[in-house]
Parts: structure tokens; C-alpha cells; sequence
């Protein structure tokens, strides 16, 4: 029986609390692990896109034939390529006589070349390998001392020489002759076809430890750094690759490359490629996309050592040039495939984002997203990085930034619709195993996304009136949870982001809310799922579910409403607060149809319990049901009404001391809104208490 005496006309409703402010502890997200491999996605830390690791091994200049006019790497390598420019031959002996005495330094250098030059003769392609090898080891040492007393001339004699090793086969000589010709820096071609060869030896990953050993590493480096230095594109081209490819499975030259400010390096050519862009012509903006296509993918295999990473792409500003490429390259698939590779580990990390969402990061993946939408591996990586920028614990934790180019996304969000149809379409054709997980990978980003935009009110209300998101029903049908785990907690938080405007009057009708028994059905079992998110989740969207009249009628008919009950004591605060929303509807239904499992739950003692472990958020709501609670006739018992009346005059008291000491330091980070919110509700409260002790 309900009392019909003295109470407030309305009881306190529920709605989905996530609107409320919560702690800072609470919103402050946890850091970003360095490896999530392994562990099981959740909502704020998902699973990353997945790229086939023969993909990475497969050592190309490119993946595909999107350039017709691409240099050639099917090349054959030999001493013709190598051809030094008008060479000048050693003086002769009567050029060396002198009637002027020789100085100190003269000697000296003529000691140095006649060492060298000995060496050299040692260095003969017939001689033996071993006795190469050494030689090489000598004269490389020598050149990195005493450079300096060298003649143009005789440097060139040396690369003369030097270049008539290219036609040996041992790939251990081929370094150490490259590792001579690179510290020398020569100019135009010879230089080509010394990247050439170190590209096509980078090919093989068993070379990779040569790159390191044999000092290769360090002038190759040096001479891309070098801005005096006269390259050609296509030089520029292979020295990256042949980077990139010895660093796509070595972490040991991932950090030496780190080490030595390689992205400094890749940042200036990037730049370099900026400014040449505006106004050329389609041939030269090819090649220049070919240059950057390796560039990105030395960098996407740099991006792997996380935060020791993230550190160098923040202070070479990577990330603010990196998008006027992506702007101006965006028809261009793998660059801007890889791009959005670099992106999908970089934005996870704080840092990355905050400079990211000061850039027009949204609108350009929009635009990559419009371009590529059959490109699979592209959609997946542009949601996952958009869902990234957009991710936000609550409504009011949305940054200024963000909310300013959430307008941008008042055009975005109807394509967003018709590719989220467009790919839940697709998923329904038959297809191998693996072109299905793809395809589910792409949804579960793709919602993921769409759930992060519908915490903004236009867009959200946009897209709680539109057919197509309807279709998540129809989507969450179909996938059992586990086994697309990710996905189907994605459409549940989607669904329950949505069903703010659709059951809290803020749109007049929606399609995917036409049956909200049948999804209070597809989400009850979610609610004892051995996953938190799972629980939160569907206990999110039951807090505005419960309003309906017909949802708390199914819940008490199949017993739903006991689950509730059940999960007041779960450990983790947030659901125990979503789970009390959904305890203020139930309460407050007209027909009292829940007052026998309220009786028999004993909730007013579990409600009491919780209170010793909730923040001010928690407690407005535990002290809003036990309001509403007072309207169920004979609940409370003597003793429960005089210790709640004591918990909260003690609570008042406490909560007064607070105001006061907030009002003297003035600390913003204590939320007077909520206090006096609290505070008003145990007002209420106590009132209720006095009249059912009458």
C-alpha cells in the first residue's frame, strides 16, 4: 500500500546520471599502459587496429601500385652504377718535385694518403675477403679521424676504388664499402646508387645487424641531416627505406634511430614536402607523396616505443605538419593508410590529443573517411583515431577545444549513418572468416565513434531520431557477446548514450526506441556478464529504460528488478551509482508492483551500507531512493528511520564544515553545486522521515 498523507506531490526521478559532474578522481582517465596487447578491450582503454604481421615483414618500397611512376627497386646494383664524376688521376712524379722544402703538415698528409692508398691496393676485388674486410675496417677508421686531409681529389680516387667492390656478393664487404662511401658524402648519382644498394640489402632481415655493426647507420644519417647536402627525391626515397625496413622488426635500431634524432630528420623533410607542394604539378606531387609514403612508414615503426616516442614527435612537431600533408595528400591511400597508423598509437597517449584536437584533425579525417570509405584498413584507423579525439568520460567533461569543432561534425555525422548502413550491410554477406572479423573491427570502431559524438546534444539528437541507428538493434541480435565482446559493449553504450534524448523528452520520437521492452531484453544479460563495462553499461541505459511503465512491469515479472537489488553491492562505485538510478524509478512506480522484493532485499540497511564508501554524487542518489522508499507503506523499521536521522544530521553537519572551509580557501576543485544539491535532498528526506515516525 502507498501513503496517501503528506508527502511531496512528485518523487524524485532518475535520469541517466552520467549528466551529473563527477569527482576529479573520477574523471581523471587512467594512464595510458604502454602495452595492451593481450589484455581484454574495454571502454576507455579499446583494442587497437590490428595489422597482419606478414604486412609488416613483406620489406617493399610500396604495398601497392597506386604510383605508375615510382622508381624501380627491381634494380641490379654492380661497380657500373657507381661512377665518380670527372675523377682526377693521382699527381704524377714530376708533378710532386718541388724545389720548396716540404712542411711538417705536407708530410704528414702525404704519410696519411700514402697509408691509404695502401690499403686501397689491398682492397682489390681478387684479393682475399677476409684481407678486404680489414682493410675496409681501416681506411673507414681512418676517415673518420683524419678526413680533414684530404683532397677533393684523392676522395675521389678513394670512391673510384672503393666502387669496384659492388660487384662482390658477400653482403658483409658491400657494408663496409657503403660505410666508406657514405662517410665521404659523395654527390648526384653515386650517392643514388649507394641508398640503392643499402635498400635492396635492407631487404633481407638478415642484414639488419649489419646496418648496426659496420657503422652504417651513423653517416647514412649524418648525410640525410645534412641540408648542404644535394639529394634527389628519389635519394631521399631509398636512404628512408632502407631505414624503414631495417627498423620494422628491431627494437634495439628502433631506439637507436630514436637515439639519434632520426625524427628530427623525418619532421624537416616532411616540412621540406610541405613547402613544395602548393602548386605543383601531379607528376611532382607524386613523387613527393612516394617520398612521404616512406617517411610515415619509418615513422609508424618508430611510434611502436610508445611514450619514448611520443616525446619526439611532440618536440619536432610532428603532429602539427604531419596534417598539412594529410591535407593536401589525402586522395593518396598509403600514405594517409599509413597516416592513420601512426595516428591510431600516437593519439592514445594525453598529450598527443590535446595538440591534435587544436588542429583540424576532425574535419581532415571526415574528408579521409569520405575518400576511402571501401578502403577497409583506412576506416578502421580514421574511427579508431576520431574516436580517440572525441572520447569523454561524461558530458561535462568534454573539453572547449572539442566542443569547438564538434560543429564540424553536423555535416560528418549523416555520412557517419550511411557508413555505419553501409558496413552493417556488408557484415550480413557471406564472407571468410577473416574478411568477418575485419568488418566487425571496423563497427566496433565506427560505434564506438558514433557513441562518443551522441554525448553532444545536436549531433546526439540527430542521430537518436535516424533509421539507420536503429539497426544496432538488429546488429546486437545478431553478435553474442562472447564472441565480439568489443562490439557488443560498444552498441551498448552507443544505445545507452542515445536513450538520454530519447526517454528524458529531449526528441519527440525515435526509431530505436519504438520497443523498449525488447531492449530492455537484449540488455538485461548483460547485467550479470563477467565484464564491468558490460554491467555499467547496460545498467546505464536501465537507469532511463525504468522510466517506462511497460520496462519496470517486464523487469518485476522476470525478476530483473532483483538483479538490481543484487548489484547495489558491487565493488565498483560507478556501477553502484547507475545501478541506484535505476532504484529511483522502481521505487517510484505508480503501481508499487517492487514493494515485496524492497521488503524482503532488505535495501534500506544495504543502501546505508553503500553510503560509507560514496562520494557526494552517490549519496544524493542513495538518499533519493530511501526518499522515495519512504512512500512504500511499512518499510522502515524504528530503529532504521532514528540511525538514518542520525547519519544525516551528522552528514549535514560534516557537509556545513566543508562549505564553509571552501568559502575561505576558495578550492575550485570542490563541488559547491553538488554539496547543495545533497543537501536539499537530505532536507527532503528528513521530513519524509518525521512524518512516517508520526
Amino acid at each position: 500500500m502507498r501513503r496517501d498523507d503528506d508527502r511531496p506531490s512528485t518523487p524524485l526521478p532518475y535520469e541517466d546520471q552520467s549528466k551529473m559532474k563527477k569527482t576529479s578522481t573520477e574523471t581523471t582517465r587512467s594512464s595510458i599502459r604502454e602495452v595492451i596487447s593481450g589484455a581484454r578491450a574495454t571502454i576507455s582503454q579499446p583494442s587497437r587496429p590490428f595489422t597482419p604481421r606478414e604486412t609488416m615483414q613483406n620489406r617493399k618500397l610500396f604495398y601497392d601500385q597506386e604510383y605508375t611512376n615510382r622508381p624501380s627497386s627491381a634494380i641490379s646494383i654492380t661497380s657500373s652504377n657507381f661512377k665518380v664524376l670527372a675523377p682526377i688521376r693521382p699527381p704524377s712524379q714530376e708533378e710532386r718535385q718541388s724545389d720548396e722544402p716540404e712542411t711538417i703538415e705536407q708530410s704528414e698528409k702525404r704519410k696519411f694518403w700514402a697509408g691509404i692508398n695502401a690499403l686501397l691496393q689491398v682492397m682489390d676485388p681478387d684479393n682475399d675477403s677476409d684481407a678486404i674486410k680489414e682493410a675496409a675496417d681501416s681506411v673507414f677508421l681512418l676517415l673518420t679521424t683524419h678526413q680533414n686531409q684530404l683532397s677533393e681529389n684523392q676522395q675521389r680516387v678513394i670512391l673510384q676504388r672503393v666502387s669496384k667492390l659492388m660487384d662482390n656478393k658477400e653482403p658483409l664487404i658491400l657494408f663496409k664499402a657503403t660505410a666508406i662511401i657514405l662517410q665521404l658524402s659523395p654527390d648526384g648519382p653515386f650517392l643514388l646508387s649507394t641508398c640503392k644498394l643499402l635498400f635492396q640489402l635492407s631487404k633481407q632481415s638478415e642484414c639488419d645487424k649489419h646496418f648496426r655493426e659496420e657503422k652504417v647507420l651513423d653517416p647514412l644519417i649524418r648525410l640525410l641531416r645534412n641540408p648542404k647536402q644535394e639529394k634527389s627525391w628519389d635519394t631521399w626515397l631509398f636512404a628512408i627505406a632502407a631505414l624503414k625496413n631495417i627498423s620494422t622488426d628491431s627494437t634495439e635500431i628502433q631506439k637507436l634511430l630514436l637515439k639519434q634524432h632520426i625524427i628530427s630528420v623525418l619532421s624537416n623533410v616532411i616540412q621540406m614536402v610541405n613547402q613544395k607542394l602548393p602548386g605543383n604539378d601531379d607528376d611532382e606531387i607524386n613523387q613527393q607523396a612516394q617520398l612521404l609514403v616512406q617517411v610515415t612508414s619509418l615513422l609508424r615503426n618508430l611510434s611502436v616505443l610508445g611514450s619514448k616516442c611520443v616525446k619526439h614527435f611532440i618536440r619536432y612537431q610532428i603532429l602539427e605538419i604531419m596534417y598539412q600533408a594529410m591535407d593536401s595528400l589525402n586522395s593518396h591511400a598509403e600514405f594517409i593508410h599509413n597516416c592513420c597508423r601512426i595516428l591510431s598509437k600516437i593519439s592514445i597517449h594525453a598529450e598527443c590529443r590535446q595538440i591534435m584536437i587544436k588542429k583540424p584533425y576532425i574535419a581532415c579525417f571526415l574528408k579521409i573517411l569520405e575518400h576511402h570509405k571501401h578502403n577497409k584498413p583506412i576506416v578502421i584507423r580514421a574511427a579508431f583515431v576520431l574516436g580517440n579525439l572525441t572520447f569523454a568520460d561524461d558530458r561535462e567533461s568534454i573539453s572547449s577545444e572539442l566542443s569547438k569543432q564538434m560543429g564540424i561534425l553536423d555535416k560528418g555525422v549523416p555520412f557517419l549513418l550511411d557508413l555505419l548502413e553501409m558496413y552493417i550491410n556488408h557484415e550480413q554477406k557471406k564472407a571468410d572468416q577473416r574478411l568477418i572479423k575485419e568488418t566487425e573491427d571496423l563497427l566496433t570502431k565506427l560505434i564506438r565513434l558514433i557513441a562518443n559524438i551522441a554525448l553532444h546534444e545536436k549531433q546526439g539528437s540527430f542521430i537518436v531520431t535516424s533509421p539507420k541507428a536503429a539497426k544496432l538493434i538488429g546488429l546486437m541480435e545478431k553478435k553474442p557477446i562472447v564472441k565480439c565482446e568489443e562490439l557488443v559493449l560498444n552498441i551498448v553504450r552507443c544505445i545507452t548514450n542515445l536513450s538520454y534524448y530519447a526517454l528524458t523528452g529531449s526528441v519527440e520520437e525515435s526509431p530505436l526506441f519504438q520497443d523498449q521492452v525488447k531492449l530492455a531484453q537484449l540488455l538485461a544479460p548483460l547485467l550479470l556478464y563477467d565484464h564491468p563495462d558490460a554491467v555499467l553499461e547496460s545498467s546505464r541505459a536501465f537507469g532511463n529504460l525504468s522510466r517506462s511503465p511497460d520496462v519496470r512491469a517486464w523487469m518485476h515479472e522476470t525478476r530483473v528488478d532483483e538483479v538490481m537489488l543484487i548489484l547495489i553491492d558491487h565493488s565498483r562505485i560507478d556501477i553502484v551509482r547507475s545501478i541506484c538510478g535505476v532504484l529511483i524509478n522502481l521505487a517510484n512506480d505508480a503501481n508499487a508492483r517492487h514493494s515485496e522484493m524492497f521488503a524482503s532485499g532488505s535495501i534500506i540497511d544495504r543502501l546505508m551500507d553503500v553510503l560509507d564508501r560514496a562520494d557526494v554524487h552517490l549519496v544524493t542518489l542513495i538518499l533519493q531512493i530511501l526518499h522515495n522508499l519512504t512512500l512504500v507503506d511499512n518499510l522502515y523499521k524504528k530503529e532504521q528511520i532514528q540511525q538514518l536521522r542520525d547519519t544525516i544530521i551528522e552528514m549535514s553537519h560534516h557537509l556545513q564544515d566543508e562549505v564553509e572551509a571552501e568559502e575561505q580557501d576558495r578550492d575550485p576543485s570542490y563541488e559547491l553545486e553538488a554539496i547543495e544539491r545533497l543537501q536539499k535532498v537530505a532536507t527532503n528526506l528528513l521530513h519524509q522521515l518525521d512524518v512516517i515516525n508520526r
